[in-house]
C-alpha cells in the first residue's frame, strides 16, 4: 500500500506538470488561431518562462517563423499534450482504486480471521454444554 500511495504522489505531481504545459500550449495555440498571419506574436507576458538571458526580440514569433511555430510546433505539441494529461488522470483513477481494493481486501481478510475465531469459540461452548448433565438445566 505504501508504494502505492508513493505512486500516487508522483503520479499527482506529473499531473500538475502537465496541466501547466498544456494550458501553455493551448494559450499558445489560441494565440496562433486569433493573431492575424502579418502580427507577431509577442510573448513578452510569460518572461518568467524564459532564461533571464533571452532578448525580447527571442521571446517574439514573427510572420516568417509563424508557419513554423504554429503548425510544426504548437499543434502537435498541444494534442500530445492533451492526451499525456489525460493519460495521466486514468493512471491516478487506477491507483485509487486499486487501493480501494486492497483495503478492501484487507479488511475482508482480518474479518474473516475474526469470524473464524468466533467460530471456534462457539464450537468450544457447544462441546461443554454437551457434556454437562441435561438435569441442570
Amino acid at each position: 500500500m505504501g508504494i502505492t500511495y508513493l505512486l500516487s504522489i508522483i503520479w499527482l505531481l506529473m499531473l500538475l506538470f502537465l496541466v501547466v504545459v498544456t494550458v501553455f500550449y493551448t494559450l499558445a495555440w489560441f494565440q496562433c488561431r486569433t493573431i492575424p498571419e502579418n502580427q507577431c506574436i509577442d510573448y513578452n507576458q510569460f518572461a518568467f518562462l524564459f532564461p533571464s538571458s533571452t532578448t525580447e526580440e527571442d521571446r517574439r514569433v514573427c510572420p516568417e517563423e509563424k508557419k513554423t511555430f504554429c503548425k510544426d510546433c504548437v499543434n502537435n505539441a498541444e494534442v500530445m499534450f492533451i492526451f499525456a494529461t489525460t493519460a495521466a488522470c486514468l493512471v491516478i483513477i487506477s491507483l485509487i482504486h486499486y487501493l480501494m481494493c486492497l483495503s478492501a481486501n484487507y479488511a475482508h481478510i482480518k474479518d474473516q480471521e475474526k469470524f473464524i475465531d468466533l467460530q471456534e469459540i462457539q464450537y468450544l461452548q457447544e462441546s461443554e454444554m454437551s457434556t454437562l448433565p441435561k438435569d441442570r438445566f
